[in-house]
C-alpha cells in the first residue's frame, strides 16, 4: 500500500509557489524553531493575540511582527512585538536570529534577565526592550552588538553599572537607559562615541560628575541625566556644543555658576532644565540669545540678583524660575514680565518663592491670552493685584499666596471661567468677596484665609459644582457659610 500511496500523492499537481512554501517552512527550521521557542517563553494576557498565528502549518516569515530578508531566504531580520501585552520571559533560543538588525520587545509585561545569548547578533542594530520589568544587569556579552546604533533598555528594573563596554561599540547613535536602578558612574569610554546623538540615563542611582568629554562629541544633541546623585560642575564644553538640543540635569547635586556667554554658542537650544541643584550666581543675560528655548527651568537653585529684562525677549511654552532668591524692588527688576508679554506660545510661568517685590505691573494683563499656569506666590509683592488679570482667560491657576497685596480682589474675577484653583491666601486683601467668583464653575480649589475680607460670603459660591476645597479662616466673614453642592468636606471659614 505505502509504495501505492507514495505514486498516488506524486501524480498530484503542485503549484511553484505551494511547493515554495513548503520548502520554506520546512526546510530550514533554525529560525523558526527559535522563534517557536520564543513563543513557548511568552504568554499573552490580554486574551487573543499576536502569538496565536505563530504555528508550524504556516510560513514563519508571514508571521505577525516578524520580518524576512530578501537575499537570505529564511532568516529573521526583524522581530518587532511591541506594545502586544505579552509576559513571561526572553528565551536564550533569541541568540540563534542571528540576521537579525531590529529586536523590539518593548511595552510589554516581560520579567527576567536580558539572556547573554543576545551577544550572538552580531548583525543588530536596533535593540528595545523598554517598558518591561525586566531585571539584572546588562551582560557583558552584548558587547559583541558591535553594529548596535540604538539601545533602548530604559523603564525596567535593571541594576549594576554602566557598563564601559558601550563605549567600544563604534556606530551607537542613542543610549536610553533611564528608569533603572544602575549605580556607579558614568563611564570615561562614552567620550568615544563620536556618532552619539542622544543619550538619556535619567531616573537612576549615578554618582560622579559629568564627564567633559562627552560635551566634545560633535554629534550629541540631547543629553539627560536628571535625577541621579550627579555631583560637581556642569562641563563648560556643553556651553560651547552649538548642536544641542537639549539639556537636563534637573534634581542633582551640582553646583557652580552659569557662564555669562552661556546662550551665545546654543543656537539649537530648546531645553533647559537644571531645577532642583546648588547652582548660584546670577542668570545670565545671554541666555536670551538661545532663541529656541521651548522648555526653561531652573527652579529650585540659588540664583540671585534681578531677572535680566533679556529673559523676557525669550519666547519658551514653560518659563519656571521659582524658589531662587531673585529680587525685584521697583519696576526695573519687573522689566522681564514686560517682554514676556511679546510670548504667544508662553503656557507656564513660575516665579513663586523668590523676593520679588515692589508692585505687579500691569503688563502682566498683557501676557498670552493662552497662559494657563501663572504662579507669584511667596514672594514680596505690594500695592493691589492689576485689575487687568483677569483678561488671562486661558488660566486654569492663578496663584498669588503669601504676598503684601492691598485692596480689593477684581470684581471681574469671573471672567477667568477656565480656572480650576484659585489661591490668594495669606496676603492684605480687603472689602467683600465679589459675587462674580460663582462663574468659576470648574473651579476646584479656592483659598482665601488670611486676609481682611469681610462681610458675607457671595450665595453665589453655591454655583460651584467642582469645587472640593475651600478656606476662608482668618478673615472678618460674618454669617452663614453658603450651601456648596453635596456638602463636600473640606470647607473651612
Amino acid at each position: 500500500m505505502l509504495p501505492v500511496l507514495l505514486l498516488l500523492l506524486l501524480s498530484q499537481p503542485a503549484s511553484s509557489s505551494s511547493v515554495q512554501a513548503t520548502t520554506r517552512t520546512f526546510r530550514n527550521r533554525t529560525d523558526g524553531d527559535a522563534l517557536l521557542e520564543l513563543k513557548a517563553s511568552l504568554s499573552n494576557h490580554q486574551g487573543q493575540g499576536v502569538l496565536d498565528a505563530w504555528n508550524t502549518t504556516s510560513d514563519f516569515c508571514r508571521w505577525p511582527g516578524v520580518s524576512c530578508s530578501l537575499k537570505h531566504k529564511d532568516r529573521v531580520t526583524v522581530l518587532n512585538l511591541s506594545s502586544e501585552g505579552l509576559a513571561g520571559t526572553i528565551t536564550p533560543s533569541i541568540g540563534n536570529l542571528t540576521f537579525l538588525k531590529v529586536l523590539n520587545l518593548s511595552r510589554n509585561s516581560l520579567g527576567g534577565e536580558i539572556p547573554s545569548s543576545t551577544g550572538r547578533l552580531s548583525r543588530l542594530r536596533y535593540l528595545d526592550l523598554s517598558k518591561n520589568s525586566l531585571h539584572g544587569a546588562m551582560h557583558a556579552d552584548l558587547k559583541n552588538c558591535t553594529s548596535l546604533k540604538g539601545i533602548n533598555l530604559g523603564s525596567n528594573r535593571l541594576t549594576g553599572e554602566i557598563q564601559s563596554w558601550l563605549g567600544g561599540l563604534p556606530s551607537l547613535r542613542a543610549i536610553t537607559l533611564q528608569k533603572n536602578n544602575f549605580t556607579g558612574i558614568i563611564p570615561l569610554s562614552l567620550t568615544n562615541l563620536s556618532s552619539l546623538y542622544r543619550i538619556e540615563c535619567s531616573w537612576n542611582q549615578l554618582e560622579g560628575t559629568i564627564p567633559e568629554g562627552l560635551g566634545r562629541l560633535g554629534s550629541l544633541a540631547f543629553v539627560a541625566f536628571d535625577l541621579n546623585r550627579l555631583s560637581g560642575t556642569v562641563p563648560s564644553t556643553f556651553f560651547n556644543h552649538s548642536s544641542l538640543i537639549g539639556l537636563s540635569l534637573a534634581v542633582n547635586e551640582l553646583h557652580g555658576t552659569l557662564p555669562s556667554d552661556f546662550g551665545n554658542s546654543l543656537p539649537n537650544l530648546q531645553y533647559l532644565l537644571l531645577d532642583a541643584n546648588h547652582f548660584t550666581g546670577s542668570i545670565p543675560a545671554s541666555l536670551a540669545n538661545s532663541t529656541m528655548l521651548y522648555f526653561v527651568d531652573i527652579s529650585f537653585n540659588n540664583f540671585a540678583g534681578r531677572v535680566p529684562p533679556e529673559i523676557g525677549k525669550l519666547c519658551p511654552h514653560m518659563l519656571s524660575l521659582s524658589t531662587n532668591q531673585l529680587k525685584a524692588t521697583s519696576a526695573e527688576g519687573w522689566q522681564f514680565m514686560t517682554h514676556l508679554t511679546n510670548c504667544t506660545r508662553l503656557r507656564y510661568l513660575d516665579l513663586q518663592g523668590n523676593m520679588l517685590g515692589g508692585v505687579l505691573p500691569s503688563s502682566v494683563a498683557n501676557l498670552s491670552a493662552h497662559l494657563e499656569i501663572l504662579y507669584l506666590g511667596f514672594n514680596e509683592i505690594t500695592g493691589t493685584i492689576p485689575q487687568g488679570i483677569t483678561e488671562l482667560v486661558g488660566l486654569s491657576l492663578l496663584q498669588l499666596s503669601n504676598n503684601r497685596f492691598t485692596g480689593e480682589l477684581p470684581g471681574s474675577i469671573g471672567r477667568l471661567n477656565l480656572l480650576e484653583a484659585l489661591w490668594f491666601e495669606n496676603n492684605r486683601l480687603k472689602g467683600s468677596l465679589p459675587f462674580s467668583l460663582g462663574n468659576l464653575t470648574r473651579l476646584a480649589s479656592l483659598y482665601a484665609e488670611g486676609n481682611n475680607f469681610e462681610g458675607r460670603l457671595p450665595t453665589s459660591l453655591g454655583s460651584l459644582q467642582e469645587i472640593t476645597t475651600a478656606n476662608f479662616s482668618n478673615n472678618m466673614f460674618t454669617g452663614p457659610l453658603p450651601i456648596f453642592p453635596d456638602k463636600r468636606p473640606g470647607f473651612v471659614r
